[in-house]
């Protein structure tokens, strides 16, 4: 009884959020670069480091016993990425994926919206990949998955004529999202640590930013000296600076 209580208090969370944005007004825009900041966000709780897309407002919630974030566009309203950190109240990745299909099916139900989840995975972690739409209001996309005992939610979203102009920039910086050891076994901290230095420095290397590019090669070499995919990046890094 107390898991159904459980669940029926995520999908009304869920639903309440997916609501907000339903008021959303839509302004215009130009188009911006799609780089990442440089300059990495620690969650104060400890549960998650990340590169935010660069220019976006950080708004941080302390009063919250979750790693919670909002990267928030500075001009256009209801546009942003969203990150949660949380205990899973899910025992396996069924379980993840069952509950999305529920909270789908309300979405669809009451919001007249459209959804799709597929298997994918971020950085070596098997995720949801969530596209939301609510015609005319909200377009969504959400990676949810679990590391250890922990959950993690990220979330763009955007008006319908805002998204795609975005969607490039928010997942470069999706790509960076690494858990950190608060409520992961220490094997998944290192692959995921990694794998995390692998994608910042490729993109670091796309930006032209190479003492970023080698800085995070190193960081990774120092976890798995003999990592062969961080020694080709490091090749690539000293051909470019000759």
């Amino acid at each position: 009884m107390k898991r159904s209580g459980c669940l029926s208090i995520r999908i009304l969370l869920c639903l309440v959020w997916v609501s907000l944005f339903l008021t959303a007004t839509q302004e215009s825009h130009c188009f911006q670069k799609q780089y990442v900041t440089s300059q990495e966000y620690r969650d104060p709780k400890g549960f998650f480091t990340m590169l935010p897309p660069s220019n976006w407002l950080i708004r941080e919630y302390p009063d919250d016993p979750r790693g919670k974030v909002a990267f928030l566009h500075p001009n256009i309203r209801n546009l942003n990425l969203r990150v949660i950190a949380q205990a899973a109240d899910y025992k396996s990745f069924g379980e993840l994926n069952k509950n999305a299909e529920i909270v789908a099916s309300k979405i669809r139900t009451q919001f007249n919206g459209q959804v799709s989840i597929e298997r994918s995975s971020l950085g070596d972690a098997p995720a949801l990949r969530i596209k939301i739409t609510i015609p005319d209001q909200l377009k969504q996309l959400q990676y949810q998955f679990l590391r250890g005992r922990m959950y993690y939610n990220l979330a763009y979203s955007a008006p319908p004529n805002s998204y795609e102009d975005f969607l490039q920039k928010v997942t470069n910086s999706i790509a960076t999202f690494e858990p950190t050891s608060q409520g992961v076994t220490t094997e998944d901290v290192v692959q995921h640590s990694v794998s995390a230095k692998v994608r910042r420095a490729k993109l670091f290397i796309e930006m032209g930013k190479l003492e970023l590019a080698q800085e995070a090669v190193d960081e990774g070499l120092k976890i798995q000296p003999a990592n062969s995919e961080l020694r080709e990046l490091k090749k690539i890094i000293e051909e470019k600076r000759k």
